[in-house]
């Protein structure tokens, strides 16, 4: 019998700034954050979501269920006996970035985004068979003519954006709009960036983002304090990485039936699942590091499912 399953994407917008570490590193930043191997683009690790969705979860029920609700859903860790062990219910995949937030002459900032990165967001929809509105296939294949905006928000003149010193001679597309309309009604209403990302969004060519999310991230310099004297502690200076606030990433995520064995009678279907879950997941949660100085803050929104 196979197991069914219940599939939704996650949007998570950025509400300070993220760091989601990746080790260190021999360049100048000592602390970078998760990149993909292949585009260098910045994403967050299947295991670092699911582990602060898990503790999100487990502190947003009543303490009497908690244990059991969420190594129910989540799995059990490694201290449980093998014979009480139980695997998750839930699955979720790496957080691939959608859209980057860039300093704009005009409109402040615009959420920057590339022909890959909506390609492989409208192919992992129809993975999670979701309907992601085909409006911008024509404007995305091989020759792409970008840039494009959706409207006149981010334009100086007639044609023409700055993004950080760069400079772009752009199009205004009806179709990148509707398509950014739609996208926006997908949200959820407490979603951050709902109330101007639709005027505020720009395709540019693949290279360019690449050199964007290469080189404009934050990166800070921090420094250890000695606990004794209050004062800096010599040679305990470091750079971090941090995505920006305003980043846009999204996430699969699916729900399996909970079975006592594989050919009996689910105890909990995948579709409760993932309504108790999406229920029960604050609208606001902490992803990696530093989250006592006010960072990792994000705000998640379903996109749709079955």
């Amino acid at each position: 019998m196979d197991r069914k399953a219940d599939k939704n994407v996650m949007l998570l917008t950025a509400v300070s700034s993220l760091h989601v570490g990746g080790g260190s590193n021999l360049s100048v930043i000592d602390l970078p954050i998760q990149r993909e191997k292949h585009t260098n683009f910045p994403k967050i690790e299947a295991s670092s979501l699911k582990g602060s969705m898990r503790h999100a979860f487990y502190h947003s029920l009543k303490e009497e269920i908690r244990e059991d609700k969420t190594c129910s859903y989540f799995g059990t860790d490694g201290n449980i006996p093998e014979e009480d062990a139980r695997a998750s219910a839930i699955s979720v995949s790496d957080a691939k970035l959608l859209f980057f937030p860039i300093r704009s002459a005009k409109g402040i900032f615009a959420y920057v985004t590339c022909p890959f990165a909506l390609n492989r967001f409208f192919r992992d929809c129809k993975l999670m068979d979701i309907n992601y509105n085909a409006r911008l296939d024509n404007l995305l294949g091989e020759n792409f003519k970008g840039p494009f905006v959706s409207d006149q928000t981010l334009v100086l003149n007639s044609n023409t954006v700055l993004l950080e010193e760069y400079t772009f001679e752009v199009e205004v597309k009806k179709e990148l709009k509707e398509w950014a309309e739609w996208f926006v009604k997908s949200l959820s209403e407490d979603t951050i960036a709902k109330s101007d990302i639709a005027s505020k969004m720009i395709v540019i060519s693949d290279d360019d983002f690449t050199d964007f999310v290469d080189l404009s991230t934050e990166v800070i310099t921090r420094i250890a304090i000695n606990e004794e004297t209050g004062i800096a502690k010599d040679g305990a200076l470091f750079n971090e990485e941090y995505l920006p606030s305003e980043s846009i990433l999204y996430s699969l995520i699916w729900t399996e039936d909970m079975r006592p064995s594989q050919n009996e009678k689910p105890v909990v279907t995948g579709e409760a699942i993932m309504e108790r879950l999406l229920e029960n997941l604050p609208s606001y949660f902490h992803i990696g590091a530093n989250t006592t100085i006010g960072k990792g803050l994000v705000a998640w929104s379903k996109i749709g499912g079955k």
